[in-house]
């Protein structure tokens, strides 16, 4: 009997990560055969050809495209929704990250535990730092849960990491870096293509009005490359887009829609992207009382 498959879902921008995110989780996976690859793969001429070495691999799905040419974080997650069949899980992850050994096992069994098909795991991953091309130092993160952390230079919300919480803990905010649930979930909630900023907080409104429960997991078998420790030159998408007058124009207009379409969303007037099974008041209210033990979904 076969095992059920994973599609890992990753939107990479210029990351020179990408080809090592997705060998981690093959080298680090139960089984690695079950683990495919949804990519949307935003390349500049230093990554362009980064993913040679998976051609042909039937595991990998790819759509690639230009820096200079993508129109927003969440047109690229939709992408990778879209691209899903059958497998019967989804984990999103970005694409600077690294794998604990069993990974695929210990969220798979975290999931099936909770006995809930709308179940979506989700927390901050630990972290990761690079030492050389081959070495990283990795820092585990325990189960917690996210909460609010006051508003962004826009006025949309923002979040960061809260209180511990043990398996299963009823959250409602989800890290854009880890979300594990059914495959089901690609299909029935495709992310706004229009809306790269607070899209966390998006998501996570969306998810609770369509009936999808955050679960803060077991266990955290993920770690992240954070800000603070990444290249000073990075490859962003504020940079780069600023460094010529079209691609700066662009930028101009892909925030204007973001931000649009995000207020719409949260407000309640982003046509159809909620659901109607919980209210998005309903939401504020049990955001405003977040902690470890005051979410029930029963």
């Amino acid at each position: 009997m076969s095992a059920p498959s994973i599609l890992v879902r990753v939107v990479s921008y210029r990351d020179p990560e990408l080809l090592r995110t997705v060998a981690s989780a093959w080298e680090q996976a139960d089984r690695p055969e079950r683990i495919r690859f949804a990519i949307v793969q935003q390349f500049g001429p230093e990554t362009a050809e980064q993913l040679e070495p998976l051609r042909g691999d039937p595991r990998v799905r790819v759509f690639r495209t230009e820096w200079s040419s993508t129109r927003g974080l969440g047109w690229a997650r939709r992408m990778t929704d879209r691209m899903r069949t059958d497998e019967a899980f989804a984990l999103q992850v970005d694409a600077h990250t690294r794998f604990a050994p069993g990974w695929d096992t210990a969220l798979i069994d975290q999931w099936e535990s909770l006995d809930d098909p709308r179940a979506v795991l989700s927390c901050y991953p630990g972290a990761f730092t690079p030492l050389d091309e081959q070495r990283v130092e990795l820092r585990e993160a325990g189960p917690h849960l996210i909460v609010p952390a006051g508003t962004d230079q826009y006025g949309l919300p923002r979040q960061d990491g809260g209180p511990a919480a043990s398996a299963g803990t009823p959250g409602l905010l989800v890290s854009g870096g880890f979300q594990f649930s059914a495959g089901a979930l690609c299909s029935e909630l495709e992310q706004v293509r229009d809306v790269m900023i607070a899209d966390e907080y998006v998501q996570a409104l969306r998810l609770f009005t369509h009936g999808w429960n955050v679960r803060a997991p077991g266990s955290v078998p993920l770690f992240h490359l954070y800000r603070g420790d990444r290249p000073i030159d990075a490859h962003g998408f504020a940079r780069d887009f600023a460094s010529t007058p079209g691609t700066a124009a662009a930028a101009e207009r892909l925030i204007a829609r973001s931000l649009a379409a995000a207020r719409a969303i949260i407000l309640g007037d982003g046509a159809g992207a909620l659901g109607a099974v919980r209210s998005r008041e309903e939401f504020a209210e049990r955001l405003g009382g977040l902690s470890a033990d005051s979410l029930d979904y029963s």
